[in-house]
């Protein structure tokens, strides 16, 4: 006698069939919805964590972190690194950071790396002790909307301080 399904048995298979498709449809659309956006994400936290090593390594060679120099001034969207010989600049805006080697006037600064972060947000704070900046700490993170709401992903802090190495 030959094995078979009975027909309770089909009808429940072909009745379980569609609720299963149509989970695995959801997963997979999501899936496909998200990948894009979590792809841009890791690359603009890349490109934040290529920009914070120069950073980095400009504050190690440092004297200080003046308020001001010449016709600059340091606030939340320039931040002024003396070393021995050079001013370097750092500037924060629409979505780019700008590394300059700066001279007296912001006419003849010279334009040296730029990052493009789109949708990143940072924040320095210089912590100072008698007018000298010793200490530089940095807030980032990615920000984009999902379902109508800010999100914040990858946030990190970091504390840089003078002459380190």
């Amino acid at each position: 006698m030959k094995k078979a399904f009975t027909l309770i048995e089909v009808l429940l298979i072909i009745g379980t069939l569609p609720i299963f498709m149509l989970v695995i449809s959801h997963l997979f659309s999501t899936m496909m919805k998200e990948t894009p956006r979590i792809w841009n994400n890791v690359q603009q936290n890349t490109t934040m964590l290529n920009m914070l090593s120069q950073l980095q390594s400009d504050i190690d060679k440092s004297q200080n972190l003046p308020q001001t120099h010449g016709d600059f001034t340091s606030n939340e969207k320039l931040l002024l690194i003396k070393q021995e010989d050079t001013l370097i600049g750092y500037e924060f805006d629409n979505g780019q950071v700008t590394r300059r080697i700066l001279n007296d006037t912001q006419s003849n600064s010279d334009i040296e790396r730029k990052w493009q972060i789109p949708d990143a947000n940072i924040k320095w704070n210089v912590h100072t002790d008698n007018g000298n900046g010793y200490c530089l700490e940095i807030t980032n993170y990615i920000e984009y909307k999902k379902y109508g709401r800010n999100e914040e992903k990858m946030m990190n802090s970091h504390l840089y301080f003078i002459g380190a190495m």
